[in-house]
Formats: structure tokens, sequence, C-alpha cells
């Protein structure tokens, strides 16, 4: 763009073009570079619309990743702390036994109650209930037989307890697999999502610059009829079929990214039509020996053919990187990520040279 501009400035200065025409070539330019901006910025919110999604889907794996570490923790944490406290609990088991081998069974039931505070056992409530049966037959006392019933209650619940709990553990190291599981798919997803978002922007942003050369060729169809104008006034015909062409581009061209099938296949019509137009303007040189020699006509000729040659490089860099994209929305697993996330294949570009 600044060398265009270098060019227009030098070539005024050489007495080539007058200010006028030199104003309409700058006009041209800073609109082209205007529709080009534009362009740019549609590209990237369509990229921030992208990382935000990115970013959500990021945010429910590292869920599923903490959920799936801190759960283990948690619960060794949790057996660690059951441990110690049997440790505990079992010196006072070994006081009972002591005092059950003495025949001391009072003190032995009060070492074993304080054994089951600190570890709540079946076998814990199972030597207490015994305990208090062996007191009963020596006191034949009807309290010592109801605390026995009372403690092998307990420890018979307890039993029960602890079939659900290991129940529940199973179903907890299942569910842990599971996160597991699908932290790894999550992770998965997530790198082939960003692949396909990386492919997609390369194509998007190679489309872009395909179309801001469009947009710089349009920009300078204006100036080319205000030259052929000044030499070939009576050729209106030629001069409104291109006019009426260019209008018809433009239309088509509103909207960036929203080239489908059908919008695709009008805008190569409209084209078509203009550059029929185009040629038929620069085959008036030939009837006008002083358009010919124009250095304004020349030079918008000239550019004409730059950005005729640029789109056709541009074109085949996004044609491959179409290429690319379309065959990646084929391959598994990346064909599950198209169903989930709506990506759409990309339409080929393929267009007629002037």
């Amino acid at each position: 763009m600044r060398e265009d501009r270098e060019k227009i400035k030098k070539m005024m200065l050489e007495g080539k073009i007058n200010s006028d025409e030199a104003k309409l070539l700058l006009k041209a330019l800073d609109e082209s570079e205007r529709k080009k901006e534009r362009i740019f910025k549609e590209v990237l919110n369509h990229k921030r619309k992208r990382e935000k999604t990115l970013l959500k889907i990021l945010g429910v794996w590292f869920l599923f990743f903490f959920l799936a570490t801190s759960f283990p923790f948690y619960l060794g944490k949790l057996q660690s702390s059951k441990y110690s406290l049997t440790l505990e609990a079992l010196e006072y088991f070994q006081k009972t036994n002591h005092f059950l081998k003495e025949g001391d069974y009072l003190k032995a039931a009060k070492f074993c109650r304080k054994g089951i505070e600190k570890s709540p056992t079946s076998l814990g409530y199972s030597l207490l209930g015994v305990i208090y049966e062996l007191v009963y037959k020596e006191t034949k006392n009807n309290i010592f037989k109801e605390k026995a019933r009372v403690n092998f209650d307990k420890a018979e619940k307890l039993r029960i307890n602890i079939k659900g709990g290991e129940k529940m553990r199973a179903i907890l190291f299942l569910f842990i697999l599971l996160i597991i599981i699908l932290s790894f798919i999550g992770l998965g997803a997530l790198l082939f999502y960003n692949l396909l978002v990386k492919r997609e922007e390369k194509a998007n942003k190679s489309f872009a610059d395909i179309q801001a050369q469009y947009q710089k060729k349009l920009d300078l169809v204006p100036v080319l009829l205000e030259a052929v104008k000044n030499y070939a006034a009576h050729e209106k015909e030629t001069q409104l079929q291109v006019a009426q062409a260019r209008s018809k581009v433009q239309e088509v061209m509103e909207g960036f990214l929203a080239f489908g099938k059908e919008k695709l296949k009008k805008f190569l019509e409209s084209q078509k039509e203009l550059n029929t137009g185009l040629a038929r303007l620069f085959a008036l040189a030939e009837k006008y020996p002083d358009l010919k020699a124009s250095a304004n006509f020349l030079t918008i000729q000239k550019q004409l053919e730059d950005i005729e040659n640029t789109i056709a490089r541009k074109r085949e860099i996004y044609n491959n990187q179409v290429r690319v994209y379309n065959s990646s929305l084929r391959y598994f697993p990346m064909n599950l990520i198209v169903k989930v996330f709506k990506f759409e294949p990309k339409e080929y570009f393929e267009m007629e040279k002037v």
C-alpha cells in the first residue's frame, strides 16, 4: 500500500498525472485500506468467539481433571485418618484383652468402650457384648444382659453398613475411573478441536486476503471509468456495463465469511461479468491513442494486472488450506468433533482471470 502511494506521488511530480487524478487514485487506496481493516476485524472477532468456546471446553476438562485427582487424595487422607484411629483404639483393646485374662470384666468393659469411642467397629461392639454376657453370668443382673444385646445389635448394624460402604467404595472407584477416562477424552477432543480451529482460521485469513484484493480492484474501477470518460465519453454502454457489474460484485461481497456454495456461485458470475466489461474498456485503448498514452490509464491498468496476479497467488494458498481443512473434517476422531461443534466444509475458490 505504501509503495502504491509513493508511485502515485512520483507520477504526479513527474507530470504524468494531474492532481485530480492523483487524488482519485489515493482515495481508492484509502478506501481499499479501510475495507481491509474491516475484514480483518471480522476475522479477529470470529477468532475471539472460537477462543471463548475453547476456554469453556478447557474449563470443563479442568473440572473433570480436578475431580479425578482430588478424589483419590481425599480418600487416601480419609483412609489414613481411619487407620490412625484404629491404631489408637488397638491399645485400648490390648488392655481389654489383658483384663479379660485376669477376669476383671468391668475394667475390660471400660477399656473396650474407650477403644470403641476411638474406632467404632463391629468387632469392638461384639467384644463388648461378650464381656457384658460374662458379667451377666457372674452377677445374674439383667442390666448387663440388656447391654450385651444392645452391643450385639450395634455390631450387626455396623456389619451391614460395612457391606454398604464397600458397595459405595466400588461405585466411587468406578466414578473416579470414569472421570479419568472422560478427562483423557476431553484432553484429546481439546487438542483436535484446537487443530481444527487453527486450520479453519488459516483458511479464513487467506479468504480475507482474497477479499481485500477484490475490494482493492473494485475501488479502482470508478477511477478507471473516470479516466476512460475523459477520452471516450460516447462509449457509455461499455462504461455503464462495468459500473453495473461492479455494483453487483460489491453487493455479493457484503458479509464476510458468508460465502456458501450459492453465494460463491453468484460472486463468480458477477465477477466474470465485471471482467468482461473491463476487457472491453481496455480494448478501447486501441481505438483511442490518447487514452492508450494516458499515464493515469496505464497506471490503473498495471495496478489491476498486479491485483489479478496477487489474487491468483492468494487463491492458490486458500485452496490448499481449504483442502487440508476439509480433509481434516473427514478423519476420525475429528469427524466426531465436527458433529458436536458444527464445523462446516469450505468451498474451493476457482476464478477466471481477466
